[in-house]
């Protein structure tokens, strides 16, 4: 049985156009597949009056804080002021919304997050957003070493198969049981976004 309560947070990442529209340099057709399990999830914890945190990833357009992303791939990504940066409207994030922004895989990492969730009395942060392996990973592992307890939805993250880069190709949902085993042996607790929402009623 999960705690859901008052001191509870969802934080939804990088739910952003550029992996969820076709311009996107990051565009990522199984986006979509979270896209409703997302909305699932904001409406939820908003109904119960809970924390919701928009975590948005920008870079400046000159490229001088994309920091070590940069040594992998220079392509200009979430740019500032740019439509790819926006988040995707449907979650209609409006401008009560706390949105936090970052520029590191890790939704901690130069960020105000810790301290607000300080501020608030939070002590368990629900993970959803984009990448799976990337962003929602690393923001779990940094959760955890908070002493935040730890909750993926996981079909409400996602991210693209992974090519062959010497290892063989990976589709995304190995890519998510990867992930989940790796959460569930000492860092997360990880859940369907059905029974998560079930346990709030």
């Amino acid at each position: 049985m999960y705690n859901i309560t008052k001191n509870t947070a969802l934080l939804v990442i990088d739910a952003q156009n550029e992996y969820f529209k076709e311009y996107g340099s990051l565009y990522t057709p199984n986006a979509q597949l979270c896209e409703d399990n997302l909305k699932r999830l904001i409406n939820k914890f908003k109904e119960k009056g809970l924390t919701v945190i928009f975590i948005q990833h920008l870079h400046k357009p000159d490229g001088s804080n994309v920091g070590r992303m940069g040594d992998f791939d220079q392509t200009p990504i979430f740019i500032e002021g740019s439509d790819g940066a926006k988040i995707l409207q449907s979650l209609s994030v409006d401008s009560s919304d706390m949105v936090i922004r970052k520029n590191r895989y890790s939704s901690f990492i130069g960020t105000n997050l810790h301290d607000y969730l300080q501020a608030k009395g939070i002590d368990t942060v629900v993970i959803s957003g984009l990448m799976t392996n990337y962003c929602c990973l690393s923001t779990a592992f940094n959760a955890s070493d908070l002493d935040y307890k730890t909750i993926v939805a996981i079909d409400a993250v996602q991210g693209p198969d992974m090519p062959d880069l010497g290892y063989g190709k990976i589709p995304q949902e190995q890519v998510k049981n990867v992930v989940a085993t790796t959460l569930l042996f000492g860092v997360a607790d990880v859940i369907a976004t059905k029974e998560l929402i079930n346990q709030m009623e």
